[in-house]
């Protein structure tokens, strides 16, 4: 394919079909794209990637990748260290997968029950790590693990020129009065932390003081929260797919991912899902960096 007179990088998808890097764009703009036949193929530039993909295998279960934008390291323990275009660490343990036991509080399929931290459930510590696809313009690692009847798989996705990693979390789900989040342990400890809300962003302290910020042991947010270090004012940004019960506090961001309530549906939430998520490092802030 080509674009604007030229070659488009192309790279083949381990499902089927291409990835291609398209020219920058600013704003919304309509980008005219041709195939490429063989009669000009000789008369096509070389083409350029913008901040292409690298990995190194450390040892067969240990990966770094990078994109010049972000750097990751992958083992059994999953996504253990994800740097920012400066080497800025962004994580202070693994990317954690948590399941405590949840009855609600008020309403079995709404409420979460207030002390569900105090009742954590044991998950296994070791994910089964593999690089599925990798290339100059995308790199795909699959971490996989069983629990009870359950099983999850996570897709960590790096692509070309982009400041943020996306998680793709594929769960079946066969649990009851659980509830199952993703946590992210923060290296710089937080002062506030930032999420959308209808028509707007509301901070909140990263230490609930008050009766109120008390109370609220989980929010609704739509699509972004972020978190806010003190100095030099950046954090680390959770993007989701769509509204979801997310907390924070200054040394994490989790948000909830499923739960297994039992009344008045005796089997809501069984079967499989899908989260789509990413992490984004936030070394100016949620505002500069343009999380929204």
């Amino acid at each position: 394919w080509r674009c604007e007179g030229r070659d488009l990088p192309a790279q083949q998808a381990c499902g089927g079909g291409v990835w291609f890097q398209l020219p920058e764009a600013e704003g919304v703009v309509a980008l005219p794209l041709e195939r490429r036949t063989d009669a000009i193929a000789d008369r096509v530039l070389p083409v350029t990637i913008r901040h292409p993909v690298w990995t190194d295998a450390i040892s067969e279960q240990h990966w770094r990748l990078g994109n010049g934008r972000l750097t990751l390291e992958v083992d059994e323990r999953g996504l253990f260290r994800l740097q920012d275009a400066h080497g800025v660490d962004q994580l202070s343990a693994p990317l954690q997968i948590k399941r405590y036991q949840d009855h609600g509080e008020f309403w079995d399929a709404w409420d979460l029950a207030t002390d569900y931290l105090q009742h954590p459930l044991p998950l296994p510590q070791r994910w089964q790590v593999e690089m599925l696809e990798h290339g100059p313009l995308l790199a795909r690692m699959v971490l996989r693990v069983c629990f009870d009847d359950s099983k999850a798989r996570m897709d960590l996705i790096l692509r070309a020129d982009t400041p943020w990693l996306e998680l793709q979390l594929t769960i079946d789900w066969r649990q009851t009065h659980e509830l199952l989040r993703l946590v992210c342990p923060l290296a710089d400890s937080a002062v506030r932390w930032a999420a959308d809300t209808s028509g707007g962003v509301l901070e909140r302290p990263a230490i609930a003081k008050t009766p109120g910020e008390q109370a609220r042991w989980e929010l609704p947010v739509i699509s972004w929260v972020a978190s806010e270090a003190l100095a030099p004012g950046g954090g680390l940004g959770l993007l989701l797919d769509g509204p979801q019960g997310a907390d924070a506090g200054p040394n994490h961001l989790g948000v909830s991912l499923l739960r297994g309530p039992t009344w008045p549906d005796p089997s809501a939430d069984h079967g499989r899902h899908r989260h789509r998520l990413a992490l984004m490092p936030l070394p100016q802030g949620w505002q500069r960096d343009g999380v929204p």
